[in-house]
């Protein structure tokens, strides 16, 4: 009592002179009194204490600011504040007051008085209105239960509902965020519905609501939903965090008044139990009997909540909530987040007071379930697992199962007229939800189609949005083949090459109709969904297409199925894959339209790509381009079905591994590349380590099917396709088994002249697998270790049997480079071969691959002079091939060289450019791996063609612009020239005519009018003959710089002057003297 007593002295002349005179002086030393003494001492003066504020509201919302400014008001609420965190409220007289006065500090329009006093509601600061709703909340907080409970009685419901408007329009009107979100959650906290916890289990009544606080909340419903609505659909692109608030405190306020538990039992029978166990109950106040057995002893006279007003709210609800799903797609996380928790809440809580709003609510949960975020994809599956299980028990039996399959046929029948739309938002919203109510069916996916309406709708449906884009196959679409393409550009990919749809054209939503077929062969029928796409495969070409794209992906579904193959199913599974892998083999859908690009394949440039195209008549361009899409989706289908055979891999690959092969040398890219993919994928379904591993395990099966089909007519280019591929991806293991074949290919290229492109595509393929499986090195300018030349021209010391064999062997060469055609014949004496030259080398057998080689080359040089000029391009990379695989067998390599020398030579006179650009490149190689062995017949030969060449278009080269000259072939033969003598007289050791002749045909590229590229190939090509014969050069040079004779001292000496090829003027001199300085 003396505690109380000290303590009242000290608040009464505080609280008086806040009381006559409000100021912040004087309510600043109230707050800090307020915040010194105990809670336990101020319980009791409560009252006493905050009268002078709540004074001072009342005068503030009735005089405005002429009684006080906004600082003393901001003083005063800030002690109230903390008067109300310590204080107790016990009467209700206060709580009244004092709610009513705060109500009219933030929204004075409805105070007349306040109207005069010039205090509009604008007027009121921010900062206020905060203050006034953490006000409201500590009041909240800190009255009796009971006390506050009773602000929800008929008789004091106009101030709940002054409060409620008030906060309402703060969370309408407002703009700052802070202010928005306060009022959002002081709402909640005045309704008890503070706590936000998520529906545990949703049979539980942990979670079950008073119902005299939701019946009084009634009345409000319809302004809190609508503007809590407005809120949402204004604040969800830019003012997510209030969105996010909005949304959850909408579904609370929803499932508070419209809970399962409160609806009306006047349908439903009471026994006599039950009847007996409500009557005990009733002295509760908490409880209430049914709507049947009240008559008057309700506590609250709201509106009548029977079951008409139950269905005419969740009638106008239903709107608000479809408004709201519209969200799913919002781009913010959060904002999908809380749909997720709103549309669970109210499904677990008011699934029979919404029975309109079910499939709205369903509708979001399906199509968050998958998001790309994982904790709201697994937060909704997780849901969607629990609700079969909750309609199940619930008291009028809901059939879930029903208002799926509806929800089903409504978005099939909606299918086609969204996609005439381009929405991609929507066009995802809407697969996704098709494909989660088709997951939650479950097993009952098969009783839905197994009625010819349903899946005949649905598949119209995945027919129309599936229609593909008729799109031009250019030139793009030939590319490099196997050899140049594959094994760079997408070896390491497992994608496939995305098809183009008319109406889909977002890659998401492409995702989500797979996802959706590949449901549908998860649960479905597998015979059922074979037979009726098989069946739609073959009859109808306008779907052709599509339906071969909804097979696979159902194939691909039901691969994902483990419940599918059970002892039981698999023998009818198996045999109804094997039909249907017979059906994508079946040769009326490989068979293309030929056109002018398939002939483009073996042609170098794209200036003869386009030069081919444009020769021939072309079909048009869709049906060209849905035969290319359509084996490519043939192809996928066979990775597949594969999977049905991983205890049959023989079998499928027996019958398919041909034609995947085949179609791997393909000249279309799109099928090339999927055909590649496709042999990956079957690889890994049937555990083997690489495409060389699968052709391995079956070569016999492979090469005997090449054998039997190079003896039909017919076959003949799809057998040298598959041997092509073999060779590439094989190992050489292989090569012993394949000798055969392409033995018999030779006798292709003698008979039939059509085959030539085939075959010489394959040559090159031997001779490339042979340079890979044998580690044959490619040569390089800078190396001098590989040539022949170079092992005997070393300076280090040798031993006599070194020196006897070197002569031997420089002899036998020079013979041969003499004989020019004649019967090769050896001069050294059989007695020092016999004393040099083992016996066991002499009788000892060629290795395969370098009989083969031979083998290569000699039809090469039959095949040389070939009218087609792109295939003499092609056999001289096959012999730059050749001479590469022969590079370590000197005794084969020379013999070879020489016989193909005499047709090599006329490729250098040849009517094509491009010829002589190839042919300039492998005499580089030539001279590099042969050495001096060619050094009299490129002396006698070659050199003489070159340098007329190049001094005769140096004229021509001088006067072109150098930016269009540098595209046209007489300059890249000018390079090539240039480039690769430099290889080759670095590796030979020719005359000193020879010198004078090339640099000779050189100067003429040190004028500075050539360009530059040519002037550099030029400068560099006299660097190298100035190594081996720097007295000539620089002679030349000087000759040519001061076009004076050189004058020995002694007069016996006659001048020397060198015969220039001209005159030179200026523009020669800058590179003359950087050479001579070279020289020098």
């Amino acid at each position: 009592m003396a505690t109380v007593e000290s303590t009242f002295h000290k608040f009464r002349p505080v609280c008086v002179s806040v009381l006559n005179q409000p100021s912040v002086d004087n309510l600043r030393q109230l707050h800090q009194l307020i915040q010194s003494v105990k809670k336990e001492d101020i319980k009791t003066l409560a009252e006493y204490v905050i009268f002078p504020l709540r004074v001072i509201l009342v005068k503030y919302n009735y005089e405005g600011t002429k009684f006080c400014d906004k600082k003393v008001l901001e003083a005063a609420l800030d002690c109230a504040i903390l008067a109300f965190s310590k204080v107790y409220i016990v009467k209700f007289d206060i709580l009244k007051d004092f709610i009513t006065q705060l109500c009219l500090t933030i929204n004075p329009s409805n105070n007349s008085k306040a109207k005069t006093k010039d205090k509009p509601a604008a007027g009121v600061y921010e900062e206020i209105k905060v203050k006034v709703i953490e006000c409201i909340r500590c009041i909240t907080n800190a009255t009796d239960p009971k006390i506050w409970k009773m602000l929800y009685s008929e008789d004091v419901i106009p101030v709940m509902g002054h409060l409620i408007s008030s906060l309402l329009l703060l969370i309408e009107k407002e703009k700052l965020i802070k202010l928005r979100i306060a009022a959002i959650e002081c709402l909640l906290q005045i309704s008890s519905l503070t706590e936000d916890e998520d529906v545990k289990t949703p049979y539980s009544d942990v979670n079950k609501p008073q119902k005299s606080i939701s019946i009084a909340l009634s009345v409000f419903i319809p302004g809190i939903s609508t503007t809590l609505g407005k809120v949402i659909v204004d604040t969800v692109n830019h003012y997510q965090n209030v969105a996010v608030t909005a949304i959850r405190a909408l579904s609370l306020f929803i499932s508070f008044t419209m809970h399962n538990d409160f609806l009306p039992m006047e349908a439903q029978d009471i026994s006599l139990s039950t009847f007996y166990e409500i009557i005990n109950n009733n002295s509760s106040k908490d409880k209430q009997l049914p709507v049947n057995l009240q008559q008057n002893n309700r506590t609250l006279s709201h509106p009548k909540r029977d079951i008409e007003w139950f269905k005419t709210t969740s009638s106008k609800l239903k709107i608000l909530l479809s408004q709201i799903a519209q969200f799913t797609s919002c781009p913010n996380f959060k904002i999908r987040l809380a749909l997720a928790k709103f549309s669970t809440r109210l499904l677990f809580t008011c699934i029979r007071s919404l029975k309109e709003s079910i499939v709205v609510l369903m509708e979001i949960l399906v199509a968050l379930s998958y998001d790309e975020y994982d904790e709201i994809r697994n937060y909704c599956q997780e849901k969607l697992a629990l609700l079969p299980e909750y309609f199940n028990k619930q008291p009028e039996a809901i059939s879930m199962m029903d208002l799926l399959e509806e929800n089903i046929m409504s978005n099939i029948i909606a299918l086609p007229r969204l996609f005439t739309v381009p929405d991609d938002k929507k066009q995802l919203v809407t697969i996704n939800v098709l494909c989660g109510y088709l997951t939650l069916l479950g097993n009952r996916l098969n009783s839905f189609l197994s009625s010819q309406n349903h899946l005949s709708r649905l598949s119209i449906a995945l027919m129309q949005i599936l229609e593909f884009q008729k799109s031009s196959a250019g030139i793009t679409d030939i590319g490099p083949t196997l050899l140049e393409s594959v094994n760079t550009s997408y070896e390491n990919s497992h994608e496939y090459p995305r098809k183009l749809f008319k109406h889909v054209i977002s890659e998401n939503v492409e995702m989500s109709i797979k996802r959706l077929c590949r449901t549908i062969g998860q649960y479905g029928d597998f015979d059922l969904l074979i037979d009726y796409y098989t069946g739609l495969l073959r009859d109808s070409s306008y779907y052709r297409k599509q339906a071969l794209f909804v097979l696979n992906e159902i194939l691909a579904g039901a691969a994902l199925s483990g419940a599918k193959i059970t002892n039981v199913h698999k023998p009818l599974i198996r045999n109804t894959a094997r039909n249907l892998l017979m059906e994508y083999l079946s040769p009326i859908w490989w068979n293309l339209q030929k056109n002018a690009l398939i002939d483009a394949e073996l042609h170098e440039s794209i200036e003869d790509k386009l030069y081919i195209v444009n020769k021939r008549e072309i079909v048009e361009n869709d049906e060209r381009f849905s035969g290319i899409v359509l084996q490519c989706l043939l192809l996928e289908g066979l990775a597949n079905i594969a999977k049905f055979f991983i205890d049959d891999a023989v079998y499928f690959l027996r019958l398919g591994l041909y034609l995947l092969l085949e179609k791997l040398d393909n000249e279309i890219m799109l099928i090339n590349r999927t055909s590649y993919i496709t042999i990956t994928n079957i690889c890994n379904t049937f555990r083997y380590r690489s495409i060389p591993d699968v052709i391995g395990s079956n070569i016999d099966y492979l090469v005997n099917a090449i054998a039997l089909n190079l003896r039909n007519l017919h076959e003949y280019e799809r057998s040298l396709k598959v041997l092509r591929v073999i060779l590439e991806y094989g190992t050489k293991d292989t090569l012993p088994i394949l000798e055969d074949s392409i033995l018999e290919m030779y006798n292709l290229l003698d008979n039939s002249t059509e085959l030539y492109p085939a075959v010489i595509a394959v040559l090159f393929s031997v001779t490339n697998a042979i340079g890979r499986w044998f580690k044959t090195s490619e040569i390089r300018e800078n190396e001098s270790s590989t040539t022949i030349s170079d092992n005997r021209f070393q300076t280090s010391e040798e031993s006599p049997n070194e020196v006897k064999m070197f002569a031997i062997e420089y002899w036998k060469s020079r013979n041969l480079t003499d004989s020019d055609g004649e019967d090769d014949t050896d001069v050294v004496d059989d007695a020092e071969n016999e004393e040099i030259v083992d016996d066991e080398e002499v009788t000892k057998e060629k290795p395969l691959h370098v009989q083969i080689v031979l083998q290569v080359m000699d039809k090469c040089a039959n095949f040389l002079t070939s009218n087609e000029f792109h295939f003499r391009v092609k056999l001289l990379e096959i012999i730059r091939n050749c001479l590469l695989c022969l590079s370590t067998f000197e005794n084969e390599l020379l013999p070879a060289v020489h016989k193909i020398w005499k047709p090599f030579t006329w490729r250098f006179v040849d009517g094509n450019i491009t010829v002589q650009i190839k042919a300039m490149e492998v005499l580089s190689v030539m001279s590099q791996l042969c050495g001096d062995f060619l050094q009299r017949r490129i002396s006698k030969e070659i050199i003489p063609i070159a340098c007329k060449y190049l001094i005769a278009q140096a004229n021509t080269s001088t006067k072109c612009e150098f930016n269009s000259y540098k595209f046209t072939r007489e300059y890249k033969l000018q390079m090539a020239m240039l480039e690769n003598f430099a290889t080759i007289f670095a590796k030979i050791h020719p005359l000193k005519s020879d010198y004078t002749e090339v640099a000779f045909a050189a100067i003429h590229y040190l004028s500075i009018k050539q360009p530059v590229t040519l002037q550099q190939a030029g400068i560099k090509l006299l660097s190298i003959l100035s190594q081996h014969e720097s007295d000539l050069i620089w002679f030349i040079l000087h000759d040519m710089y001061t076009g004076e004779s050189l004058q020995h001292s002694d007069p016996l000496f006659r001048p020397i002057r060198m015969s220039s090829p001209k005159e030179v003027g200026a523009d020669y001199a800058t590179n003359i003297l950087q050479l001579l300085l070279t020289c020098e």
